[in-house]
């Protein structure tokens, strides 16, 4: 969810990590079940209020279903500075 619109997703979100190495910082997240899903588009922000700006110029395609999910990954490359990250599914 982006800010602090926290409801119902049409996944099972088992983990979301965000591991910074130099300049990029890699971002992993693992679904247990996804549910008509499309995809993910991942959001960045310097505050929780935002304004957040989409990472993703495309949609992360879905890999999962509703018994099995998947893991997926980003590289996102934010300059310096502490950041709020926010993933967003679409159906």
């Amino acid at each position: 969810a982006v800010g602090n619109n926290v409801g119902p997703t049409s996944v099972q979100l088992v983990a979301f990590t965000a591991t910074a190495a130099g300049a990029e910082v890699a971002l992993v997240w693992e679904t247990a079940a996804e549910f008509d899903t499309l995809g993910f588009h991942l959001y960045r922000a310097a505050a929780e209020a935002g304004p957040y700006v989409r990472l993703t110029a495309d949609l992360i395609a879905a890999q999962g279903d509703t018994m099995t999910g998947a893991r997926y990954q980003y590289v996102d490359r934010p300059g310096a500075g502490i950041y709020i990250i926010g993933l967003r599914t679409w159906r």
